[in-house]
């Protein structure tokens, strides 16, 4: 039987990319890939003869249609490799589900492995990285999103996520309601590119970063847990909180109270209790 090799290509600068995966790509008889003609093109770019080799789409929309045709070339001898447009596959790119199957029917797998655009964009944050949660892309609907968002706010670590143009200033917005102001947040774009961008700044500077940045490409997104001193009226605040709930209060109706009465913002007393 035939090998199927998960091939990690690069995020932008091409000029990353390993001498494994360029073995790998000119001796495959079969590349599954997310976009041909970005694979195509690298190929070209690297003289390597795509002619005799099958090169077929592999993507979101037909990775389970695909898998016993990638299981019959298997069967028949043939090296395989699966990529994505950019980075490793099968991590937030198509090839999961592939791997899971074949693995359970025998084949072989191996990866070549190479650029991520999440751990670099971690490397480069400077944010904390002994643990961290990666969520991939968040969902698109609203409230599906912010309950993704509220969980990795209440985690103690680094968060991650990708996020496209187009949606990344709702986005953030919402990461700004959720966490304390002085969290840091760091945006990634364009990495190992001319263009590269790399922004840290805090919660409360959202605003001001969406209004002088250009929204375009994808971007990397990433959470630094919260360690801060609380002052006297936040520790107040906490207190109170805590006290209301201990009477059996909901939430909802604690922070309500709290606000009120203590004049502190919902969300700031929210991102206190995340933090607390």
């Amino acid at each position: 039987m035939g090998t199927l090799n998960l091939v990690a290509t690069p995020i932008g600068n091409l000029n990353d990319i390993t001498l494994r995966a360029l073995k790998a790509l000119e001796d495959a008889e079969v590349i599954y890939c997310e976009d041909t003609r970005v694979t195509r093109k690298l190929l070209t770019h690297f003289n390597i003869k795509a002619t005799g080799k099958k090169i077929a789409s592999f993507n979101q929309t037909n990775e389970r249609s695909r898998l016993d045709e990638l299981n019959d070339d298997l069967i028949g001898g043939k090296n395989v490799c699966i990529v994505s447009d950019a980075g490793m596959p099968t991590i937030s790119d198509p090839g999961a589900a592939a791997v899971y199957v074949l693995r359970e029917t025998g084949h072989k797998i191996s990866v070549i492995p190479g650029s991520s655009s999440v751990v670099c964009a971690l490397a480069i944050s400077g944010f904390n990285s002994d643990r961290f949660y990666f969520a991939g892309f968040l969902p698109k609907r609203q409230s599906e999103r912010l309950k993704e968002l509220e969980f990795m706010v209440g985690l103690n670590c680094t968060s991650a996520f990708f996020e496209s143009p187009h949606r990344l200033e709702e986005t953030l917005t919402e990461v700004a309601q959720l966490v304390h102001p002085k969290t840091k947040i760091c945006i990634v774009k364009e990495l190992t590119k001319l263009n590269e961008t790399v922004l840290v700044f805090e919660a409360e500077q959202i605003k001001a970063i969406i209004d002088n940045l250009v929204i375009k490409g994808e971007f990397v997104v990433l959470i630094s847990p919260i360690n801060i001193q609380l002052n006297d009226s936040d520790t107040d605040a906490i207190r109170l909180y805590e006290e209301l709930i201990e009477v059996g209060v909901d939430s909802k109706t604690a922070i309500i109270f709290v606000a009120k009465h203590l004049n502190v913002s919902k969300n700031h007393l929210y991102a206190l209790i995340k933090v607390s």
